[in-house]
């Protein structure tokens, strides 16, 4: 019999195994009955040994990441997809044992749980992919930058990770990693404060609300830090955790995404009590400071709307959120199509009016992207008529016009993107891709218009069915009504009735098929425009 401890040695070390290290029952195991020489025998052994060193990396890796040390992390991982390449590579040698997994593995560890079958992979390159694909996605969650993301930066990156076509759906370990890293120790990546992170998060959105966080005033600080413990700790008293910032990143990356839809309505319901409340502060802070004349320019009559109006945005996102997520899960049928593009049109179209609205308070002076957009393409005008063509031929020498031509350079594309990133950051970056989504949006939506005006969209025609309890139940989050005073439980955005609707399809359906085709062709070129610039702006960073 071998030496066990000489081969681990040996395995570890630069000599490496050779045939003559394995026992008889070993060789059995690992050779076939027809390969009997050197090296096809090798070649066998070599697979083994790749093997248990992926083995070892993989479990070291998931050692390291449940520590958090995410140094040894990516590095364990890195390994472990240079080991799966290895172990690829030698499948055509592999014999396929059907007893080596059991698919009602979870009735032998819960005896009491009926039978639930585990999906088998189609083949064994087929599961190579996978483990493939898991640890890629690992690897990508341990790389983030070792200071952490802010608050927002966080939730963007969770919610395009979720949603990117090769996460989909994201694997339950891939999961409790991605929430484990960043609601660590009940801080934004186990290094941020949750009450830090949301005073950043609001103050890099509304830089003058920065005043109301750094007030001595007793009144500002009282209301303000019953604001910062109602968001950002839980308000239960025997409940540990961080309220609804750590709610925000569980939803968005910890469940399945049919799971997570679900919380998303509950969390945007308790988001509606929370924007009452925050309103109610926001308020008395405001007859406060007018009282007290303690406003600070430009904009008095609305200094002090910052908290409610953050809270607002995030419940826009989360709306959105809700909505799209219907798409990924198939809840749609294709009748419905025009009045779920109609009402996220209407969700998209208040959210970008109240961030125009805020840009407004704030006195905001630079360039949205899609101003930069506009300047780039006038850029693009400009360089195609100033390179001395036949337009530049006609204009009379030392005429105006032709001076004015000459001494108009276009900046050189690097120039003007180096000029461009300068006043830009990565909220501008998310506004410009929520306009993104709204010109989708819409040129989706009179698309389903003219499928709809041509027959090919149509409800069914069972006796039962009712367009309008059809539509007030697919929007019941939006239209559900409190019982006592008739009020719509989520009284903002304004919420769109089923007769709302039914006027808005009446004047689509004036226009005829070709012009409702032809206007969603506009939006989508306009959407692809904006597309095309945010790569050219954000590819050369």
């Amino acid at each position: 019999m071998v030496d066990l401890k000489a081969i681990k040695q040996k395995l570890e070390g630069s000599e490496g195994l050779v045939p003559e290290d394995l026992s008889e029952d070993t060789e059995k195991l690992i050779f076939p009955e027809t390969c009997t020489a050197d090296v096809q025998r090798i070649q066998y052994l070599e697979a083994v040994i790749h093997r248990i060193q992926f083995y070892r990396a993989l479990l070291a890796s998931l050692n390291y990441t449940s520590k958090r040390n995410l140094g040894n992390a990516k590095r364990t991982l890195t390994t472990c997809l240079t080991l799966i390449d290895l172990c690829k590579l030698r499948i055509p040698l592999v014999k396929d044992m059907k007893v080596a997994f059991d698919t009602e593995v979870n009735r032998k560890l819960m005896h009491d749980s009926p039978p639930r079958a585990v999906a088998e992979p189609e083949s064994i390159e087929a599961a190579y992919n996978e483990i493939q694909k898991i640890l890629t996605q690992l690897l990508e969650i341990v790389s983030l930058p070792a200071g952490g993301l802010t608050l927002d930066d966080s939730l963007s990156f969770i919610s395009y990770f979720c949603r990117a076509p090769t996460s989909a759906p994201l694997h339950s370990l891939v999961r409790s990693v991605l929430v484990l890293h960043f609601t660590h120790g009940q801080k934004l990546h186990g290094r941020t404060p949750y009450p830090t992170a949301l005073i950043q998060t609001i103050t890099n959105a509304y830089p003058p609300a920065s005043s109301l966080f750094t007030s001595t005033d007793a009144f500002i600080k009282e209301n303000v830090n019953e604001f910062v413990k109602m968001m950002a700790t839980s308000l239960e008293p025997n409940v540990v955790g961080g309220g609804v910032i750590e709610r925000l990143l569980i939803v968005a990356g910890g469940f399945n995404r049919a799971l997570g839809r679900r919380n998303l309505g509950k969390l945007a319901r308790d988001l509606e009590s929370i924007q009452g409340v925050t309103e109610g502060i926001d308020g008395g802070i405001h007859e406060h400071l007018a009282k007290g004349g303690l406003f600070t320019p430009a904009k008095p009559l609305v200094e002090s709307y910052y908290l409610s109006s953050w809270t607002y945005e995030m419940k826009f996102s989360i709306l959105e959120d809700y909505l799209m997520m219907g798409f990924e899960l198939d809840l749609y049928s294709e009748f419905e199509y025009p009045s779920v593009f109609w009402y996220m049109d209407h969700i998209f179209e208040m959210h970008i009016g109240h961030l125009n609205r805020m840009k407004t308070v704030m006195n905001r002076t630079n360039p949205s992207i899609l101003e930069l957009l506009w300047q780039f393409q006038q850029q693009a005008d400009l360089g195609n008529t100033s390179g001395g063509g036949a337009a530049a031929k006609k204009s009379p020498k030392g005429s105006k016009k032709g001076g004015s031509q000459s001494s108009m350079k276009p900046l050189s594309l690097d120039s003007f993107v180096t000029k461009a990133l300068s006043t830009v950051n990565t909220r501008d970056l998310r506004e410009a891709l929520l306009v993104c989504k709204q010109l989708i949006g819409r040129g989706n939506m009179l698309f389903s218009f003219a499928l709809q005006k041509d027959g090919f969209l149509t409800h069914p025609p069972f006796d039962f069915y009712s367009h309008e309890l059809s539509y007030n139940q697919r929007f019941k989050l939006f239209l559900s009504k409190n019982n006592n005073n008739n009020a719509y439980n989520m009284a903002s955005p304004v919420p769109q009735s089923f007769q709302d609707f039914k006027y808005a399809e009446a004047q689509f359906l004036e226009l005829t098929s070709l012009d409702l085709i032809q206007r969603s062709f506009l939006f989508f070129e306009e959407a692809k425009q904006v597309l095309e610039f945010l790569g050219v702006l954000f590819g050369t960073c």
